[in-house]
C-alpha cells in the first residue's frame, strides 16, 4: 500500500484529506507541524509527502530543503506542496527546492485525488 505524509497545521483540512486519500487506497500519516513533518519524513518511508507551505513552526519550503539535503541515490523523496496561494508563487517555490509539484488549494475531493494518482504514476515511471 502507498503511504503518504501529510504535513499541514490545520487538523480539520488533516481529516479530510485523510479520509479522501484512504478512501482510494493510500495510507496517510499526518504531520502537525514542520518539525514533526521532518521527524516522520526521516524515519518512515512515505511514496509522497504533501506539504503546507504556511507551518507556523518552520515553513514549508525549509521543511523541503532539509529533508532534500538528506536525498542519496537510494532514498528519494517526492515532495508536493499544497496551498491557496497563487499558482505563480507555488510555481517558483517548487523549482527553487526540487519539490515535485504543488496542488492548489482548495479542491474538489476527486479532482485531489486524481491529482495525487498522477504524482504517484509519475513516482513510479520515473524509478525513485
Amino acid at each position: 500500500m502507498d503511504k503518504i505524509l501529510i504535513v499541514n497545521d490545520n487538523s480539520d483540512a488533516n481529516s479530510v484529506l485523510k479520509f479522501r486519500l484512504e478512501s482510494v487506497g493510500f495510507y496517510v500519516d499526518i504531520a502537525e507541524s514542520g518539525e514533526e513533518g521532518v521527524r516522520k519524513a526521516k524515519l518512515g518511508y512515505y511514496q509522497l509527502i504533501l506539504l503546507d507551505c504556511e507551518l507556523p513552526d518552520i515553513k514549508g519550503e525549509e521543511v523541503c530543503k532539509i529533508l532534500k539535503a538528506e536525498e542519496n541515490s537510494s532514498r528519494r523523496l517526492n515532495i508536493v506542496f499544497m496551498s491557496g496561494k497563487e499558482e505563480e508563487f507555488l510555481h517558483k517555490i517548487t523549482i527553487r527546492t526540487g519539490a515535485k509539484g504543488y496542488i492548489s488549494m482548495p479542491f474538489k475531493g476527486e479532482e485531489f485525488t486524481n491529482k495525487i494518482k498522477k504524482f504517484m504514476v509519475q513516482t513510479e515511471n520515473s524509478g525513485i
